[in-house]
């Protein structure tokens, strides 16, 4: 979620914790713009052997001039030798990637399944909706939408207009979420997922994005396309 992000190299460890406990002492003063999302220590990360580590701190920085206006922002405090290091990883991630793709599209299966693809050009594409034909759009007056996507786990299709954003459930094919907006929108939607809750990104005016957390209800009862609630979430709201 973070839209800017910084970073703060130490020598010494002693001094990245000093560095780290200014940050945390300006966040909980009353006059400061800025307030705590999330702190992630990767020091006590035991499952990441990569030798990488760093502390990352989100914080919700807030205008001083438009006091509606937030961001979320992230400080990554870092040790010098770690962020050599962490150059060293990505450039050995890159070509790792680039050998992955190579083999993917130049070595034949070892297996001896025929039926495995080796050429997209094989791939079939079938439809499973025809929302012009099969979906009731309820308020929606325009005639094209510049941005759709799925969201596979919980089968629902987000389209987005100008002045227009909803939700179609691929099972039942009903429209299960809409909203009209009256600012021409200018950031596209998202889906999330923050501490293992689905949730889906929505400008809604003007510098403005809210949050909704998606909720199965009813059972999930998808056949009768009411198995979701889109509730609003305030704390989210940039």
């Amino acid at each position: 979620l973070d839209i800017v992000r910084c970073s703060v190299t130490f020598n010494t460890l002693e001094q990245l914790l000093v560095g780290y406990e200014a940050l945390i002492a300006d966040t909980k003063r009353s006059q400061t713009c800025v307030r705590m999302a999330r702190v992630k220590n990767g020091f006590l990360d035991k499952k990441y052997d990569g030798g990488y580590r760093d502390i990352k701190v989100n914080v919700v920085f807030q205008s001083e001039i438009h006091p509606e206006l937030k961001m979320i922002v992230e400080v990554q405090l870092i040790l010098s030798q770690y962020l050599n290091e962490k150059k060293r990883i990505h450039k050995l991630y890159s070509i790792a990637r680039e050998k992955t793709y190579f083999e993917m599209v130049t070595q034949t299966p070892k297996n001896d399944d025929t039926a495995a693809i080796t050429d997209v050009r094989q791939l079939q594409f079938e439809q499973v909706l025809s929302v012009g034909k099969e979906v009731e759009l309820k308020k929606y007056k325009g005639d094209a939408m510049y941005k759709c996507s799925v969201d596979s786990e919980l089968g629902l299709l987000a389209m987005e207009g100008s002045q227009w954003f909803g939700i179609v459930d691929l099972l039942s094919k009903q429209q299960v979420f809409q909203m009209e907006r009256e600012d021409r929108i200018y950031h596209t939607h998202r889906w999330i997922v923050i501490g293992g809750e689905q949730y889906l990104s929505v400008q809604t005016k003007l510098n403005a994005i809210e949050m909704f957390k998606v909720v199965v209800v009813g059972g999930g009862d998808k056949q009768n396309g009411d198995g979701y609630q889109f509730v609003h979430d305030a704390q989210y709201t940039l």
